[in-house]
């Protein structure tokens, strides 16, 4: 998921980028909402799909295509393209979450006596700030 991760820091640096590129301040919080909003419509995406044809579909499918969307800004120059690309990119880092999440619970099926769930739950919920 690493690629996932780099989509993440997008929204960090995108702004410093856009203004190295000229873009006023403005226009490039435009760019970075456009992005957030993908984020936000990536996760019903992400979870919509994941229903319909299954969530390692979606990972797969969510990995590759954002590192497509993502590596498109680079190469980007014109405004309006420039929106639509972080758009894409923001609903493409995202969709993988809720597919991941139900792939997590599809594969800690809790028993009576298992403490699996409460150790996947926990590993979800401390490894990313750990690093790990």
């Amino acid at each position: 998921m690493a690629v996932n991760r780099m989509g993440a820091f997008l929204a960090i640096f995108l702004i410093l980028y856009l203004t190295s590129l000229g873009i006023g301040p403005a226009a490039a919080g435009v760019v970075l909402t456009l992005y957030g909003t993908g984020s936000i419509a990536g996760v019903f995406t992400g979870g919509l799909l994941s229903d319909r044809i299954g969530p390692r579909q979606v990972i797969v499918a969510s990995t590759l295509l954002s590192s497509v969307a993502v590596a498109a800004i680079a190469f980007e120059r014109d405004y309006v393209w420039l929106m639509v690309t972080s758009l894409a990119a923001g609903v493409l880092t995202a969709a993988y979450r809720p597919a991941g999440a139900a792939m997590l619970a599809e594969l800690t099926r809790c028993t009576a006596w298992s403490p699996r769930p409460w150790r996947a739950d926990s590993a979800s919920t401390w490894a990313p700030p750990s690093g790990r």
